[in-house]
């Protein structure tokens, strides 16, 4: 296949892992890491989520 200087090629796009929701994969990913390879707790992540990223969340939010 050729494409033109003048081409946009875009890559497609992924299914969100929770469909409906604004949370990205990206959060959801780090989460579960962050739980079962990491051993921290919610209330940590959720800290850390806040002190980096300036993501609010409640452990409500991430446990259900």
């Amino acid at each position: 296949m050729r494409f033109d200087e003048d081409s946009i090629v875009a890559a497609r796009v992924t299914e969100p892992i929770t469909p409906k929701s604004l949370v990205s994969n990206r959060v959801v990913i780090e989460t579960v890491l962050g739980k079962f390879v990491a051993h921290l707790l919610l209330y940590r992540q959720s800290a850390l989520f806040e002190r980096d990223s300036g993501i609010e969340t409640t452990l409500a939010m991430m446990d259900g």
